[in-house]
């Protein structure tokens, strides 16, 4: 495991040793949230599910005329009605989530500005 931070706590809390769920699929059923989300890793793949699921020409449709960004991983996507895309100028290698997390939102606010969007949500 790589020395960093966020991994120093992860071990701190106990949920290293949690077993790790590698892939969810639709119909999986969690019993304790809590313990499960415990884990770094259910926590990566339960993002990666949505991602995924999202990605669904389906569940793409009921975002209407709205666009969602949403960053998994080290990866970025634009999802809308029409498809969904690999946004690569989004991307981020930084593993420490809160600075990440807020150089993101800071990158998505900014190209929504130049690109002529009037309201952002950010969630």
């Amino acid at each position: 495991m790589e020395e960093s931070i966020k991994n120093a706590e992860t071990c701190n809390r106990g949920s290293g040793s949690r077993t790790p769920v590698k892939r969810i699929i639709p119909g999986h059923k969690i019993k304790q949230w809590g313990k499960f989300l415990d884990s770094f890793n259910n926590e990566s793949s339960i993002i990666s599910f949505l991602v995924d699921e999202w990605k669904s020409t389906e569940n793409r449709e009921k975002l209407s005329n709205k666009t969602l960004y949403v960053t998994n991983k080290e990866a970025c996507y634009r999802l809308g009605p029409e498809g969904w895309e690999d946004i690569k100028d989004l991307t981020s290698s930084q593993e420490e989530a809160d600075s990440s997390a807020s150089d993101c939102m800071l990158l998505h606010a900014s190209r929504a500005s130049k690109q002529g969007h009037k309201s952002l949500i950010i969630v």
